[in-house]
């Protein structure tokens, strides 16, 4: 679950003997997004009343920020991420058809002019325009009312969107590993190998802009990698 920014919250949980309260284990407890705030600098957890009173506790429980891990999404994008999900969000929420066209099927004793291709393709546009902060092209095939290069300027900027979403989160968990390997006493990193870098999108879209590389190449390259 996230927030309007894409953003997920945890909270390290330790788990303790009952004898010594020696930490032997732990795990990350997914804070609904809509329960923390933050002021002066401090992090708090909302509950609502009746949880509150059952597990006689305020309804604010100060978070501490050294067992609080944030996922969040890259600076580059964070802003213009919010006008995504809200944009994908009404799309989703509009019918496939709308209910006087549907009407028509039904009804032959009323017909309304509607154009099935004009909305499609009205429909098709909105949801490029929704994505194309992240370049995220749907399920649209290639040259279906898109021109190819620019289908693969997308693809591209998505591949770039994903390589820095991946280091963001491969980045938290690591930090959070660091923070509950100090308690527990051990070492441990994440890393992924075989999957596209940075490096490999900034030279493919450097090859595109130079018309040095072919689309079936392009997408050989990262179907490859």
């Amino acid at each position: 679950m996230t927030n309007a920014y894409g953003e997920a919250n945890y909270e390290i949980a330790y788990l303790s003997r009952q004898k010594d309260e020696l930490a032997i284990g732990f795990k990350l407890v997914s804070i609904p997004p809509t329960s923390l705030t933050q002021h002066n600098g401090i992090f708090y957890q909302y509950l609502p009343r009746q949880l509150a009173d059952f597990r006689k506790e305020t309804q604010y429980i100060q978070l501490s920020e050294y067992n609080l891990l944030r996922f969040q999404v890259p600076d580059y994008i964070r802003n213009e991420l919010k006008y995504v999900l809200k944009s994908l969000s009404g799309l989703s929420n509009h019918p496939t058809l709308p209910d006087f066209a549907l009407r028509n099927i039904s009804d032959n004793s009323t017909r309304i002019p509607f154009d099935i291709a004009a909305f499609d393709y009205s429909r098709n546009l909105a949801l490029a325009d929704a994505a194309k902060q992240i370049g995220w092209n749907s399920f649209t095939p290639i040259g279906n009312n898109m021109l190819e290069y620019y289908y693969f300027h997308r693809f591209l900027l998505f591949e770039q969107f994903k390589v820095n979403l991946r280091n963001s989160i491969l980045s938290t968990l690591n930090e959070g590993l660091s923070t509950i390997g100090k308690r527990l006493e051990f070492s441990a990193r994440l890393e992924i190998e075989g999957l596209p870098s940075i490096g490999d999108v900034n030279a493919a879209q450097s090859r595109l802009s130079s018309g040095n590389i072919s689309f079936n190449e392009l997408l050989d390259l990262f179907s490859l990698l």
